[in-house]
């Protein structure tokens, strides 16, 4: 998030750096009224409210936030926020799991507490990516210019015909059509693999995506024939 009125990074004005454990040290900023912090490996939301001084307001904030995401998934290396009044009190609580989702929970001026999710909204761009298998696929995928997220996608895609450990070699081919998703003109991650194709010593191997509902995450992958790829037994034994 950004301060418009500095246009500079500014999600916890006042902040000079994370402490261990998720606290956060004000500097000298006439606004420092907004604390912002990272999730430690030990922190639950409980021990992040009672660091924060929430008192008995922590479990208001709690109830509303659970309204929208269960706090028991929140994870170390995440971000929060806190802002306080002028005597300190706070007054909101931020949680942002993602760049790009955030669920902010605020105070009512009759004392109570409401959650709201705040989603930036991501740019889908269609791409395609080729390589050749030199020594590993994901060599061959960081030569193509993209990440090990792709692999991951392929294995699941081919996950029921091929055993990536043992069927891969030399000379073998992939392709691939896949959407990028795209936050504040950045590369944020992958979207769906609407196509992919593997070929080598095994035998060539295709997969289409096809989702008639629309709704994300909701597909499922064919093959050339219109025979799902998704089979009892998985090549890779588990």
């Amino acid at each position: 998030y950004k301060d418009k009125s500095k246009n500079k990074q500014a999600t916890a004005p006042g902040v000079v750096a994370d402490k261990p454990n998720g606290q956060a040290t004000a500097g000298d900023d006439s606004q420092g009224n907004t604390w912002e912090g990272q999730i430690g490996a030990s922190d639950s939301l409980s021990t992040i409210l009672a660091r924060e001084n929430f008192g008995s307001a922590a479990g208001n904030v709690t109830k509303a936030l659970s309204k929208l995401v269960d706090p028991k998934l929140m994870r170390a290396g995440e971000r929060y926020a806190v802002v306080r009044d002028d005597e300190g009190t706070p007054v909101s609580f931020e949680y942002a799991p993602t760049p790009a989702l955030r669920y902010l929970v605020t105070q009512k001026p009759d004392g109570t507490w409401q959650v709201r999710k705040d989603e930036k909204p991501l740019v889908v761009k269609i791409a395609q990516a080729s390589g050749t298998v030199e020594s590993s696929l994901y060599e061959s995928v960081y030569k193509a210019g993209e990440s090990g997220a792709l692999v991951a996608l392929m294995v699941d895609v081919f996950a029921w015909d091929i055993n990536f450990y043992t069927d891969t070699h030399p000379g073998d081919h992939w392709k691939v059509v896949v959407e990028k998703l795209y936050l504040d003109g950045q590369f944020y991650k992958y979207g769906s693999l609407l196509a992919a194709e593997y070929g080598g010593k095994i035998g060539t191997f295709r997969g289409f995506y096809w989702n008639p509902s629309g709704e994300r995450g909701r597909g499922r992958y064919y093959d050339e024939k219109g025979q799902a790829l998704a089979k009892s037994m998985l090549k890779t034994p588990l």
